[in-house]
């Protein structure tokens, strides 16, 4: 018999979760980019058959067909043997057809079953802060009539935001962002873990772009059998989280991570320090272009500086081209890039360390921005 995924207390929610679990938002596709419903269920069955107990959607995934696919795995299983979790943004806000009640009654359809983990998606102090007495009626209600288990967000805010929304009490969970290049979060987790917060992280592979040759991995590779499992082993190395999602479409992938989740082998302090020293000194190295302090916010024209510095970091320091480049088209299609600067120089007198913000948000454009058409 082969042996069991670990698991682990879910904050104070008296729940157990796997070390692993299947994030549903890369799930198998056309080519025309619909979820492939056959190959997707069979996905999503095999993870559960695996050992994998919780699943994380959103009712937007795969333009909502994410949750419909589960809701057609999990059909015929006993329900207490899994858990899902899914997620509504706050950060959009109601319409007559489109209220807070409305996207729950959806999600619940699709599923075809209770929520165990409901989640504000991507939530803000300031979306928090302008919705949260709009939802908290839906949510109550819906707790009464056992619709959903239990409350939580995810995140993208600054650090101390995250932590005053943890703060509030109102939360029993949480999913952030945190991998080997990416660490922002890293005493955010270990607050709401010490606030008895069931931690969640997502991007564990850095959407995919971790998986192929890096040099952070290849500190740990001696005793992984993938980039993508050393990615995994760091995580499940920090002791302040309980589950880490990630994106699988293929069944080798999942096969792959179920395997790396039942060894769930710790690193050595070889390898724990290994990691260190490069991450140290690829930090030091991406502090010369900036150091996310935020000083220099917030833009007149709403430039995201600090995070397209970031993105320049990940192009430059640690070399994920295509992952800087995507996350920049982002920003783009939100009018958060560099071609809004005006080049008022607001930013220029409140930098501690005198980048010059203006040349360096040109350079970054020229190197990120997708291409113009022709």
């Amino acid at each position: 018999m082969p042996q069991a995924i670990p698991l682990r207390d879910y904050g104070r929610t008296g729940l157990k979760v796997s070390r692993l679990g299947l994030g549903a938002m890369r799930l198998p596709t056309t080519p025309d980019g619909k979820v492939d419903f056959d190959p997707a269920v069979e996905l999503i069955r095999q993870a559960l058959d695996g050992g994998i107990n919780i699943i994380d959607s959103m009712l937007n995934y795969h333009d909502g067909d994410s949750e419909v696919a589960i809701g057609r795995a999990i059909r015929g299983r006993p329900r207490e043997t899994f858990y899902i979790q899914t997620k509504v943004g706050l950060y959009a806000d109601e319409k007559p057809d489109d209220t807070f009640q409305t996207r729950l009654d959806l999600a619940l359809k699709r599923l075809g079953t209770y929520i165990d983990f409901y989640l504000m998606h991507s939530l803000s102090l300031e979306a928090f802060q302008r919705n949260w007495q709009k939802i908290l009626l839906v949510l109550e209600s819906a707790k009464a009539a056992g619709q959903i288990r239990h409350i939580g967000f995810s995140s993208h805010d600054t650090p101390d935001n995250v932590i005053k929304l943890i703060d509030t009490g109102l939360f029993e969970c949480i999913l952030l962002q945190y991998n080997m290049i990416d660490r922002r979060y890293s005493k955010v987790l270990a607050h709401a873990h010490g606030k008895g917060l069931g931690v969640g992280i997502m991007g564990p592979v850095a959407g995919g772009h971790l998986a192929g040759p890096h040099e952070l991995a290849d500190g740990l590779l001696e005793r992984s059998s993938s980039e993508a499992v050393a990615c995994l082993r760091f995580v499940w190395d920090n002791q302040d989280i309980d589950v880490a999602f990630s994106g699988m479409s293929s069944s080798q992938q999942l096969n792959q991570n179920i395997q790396a989740a039942r060894s769930a082998e710790p690193l050595s302090p070889a390898e724990r320090k290994k990691i260190k020293t490069m991450i140290e000194a690829k930090e030091k190295l991406a502090d010369l272009y900036c150091t996310s302090c935020r000083y220099c916010l917030p833009c007149e024209q709403g430039v995201d500086i600090p995070g397209i510095f970031r993105l320049m970091n990940e192009f430059r320091v640690y070399n994920l081209h295509a992952r800087a480049r995507t996350l920049y088209g982002w920003l783009v299609s939100g009018q958060h890039d560099a071609s809004q600067c005006t080049q008022c120089r607001n930013c220029l007198e409140k930098c501690p360390q005198n980048i010059p913000i203006i040349e360096q948000l040109e350079e970054a454009h020229r190197t990120l921005a997708p291409p113009k058409e022709e």
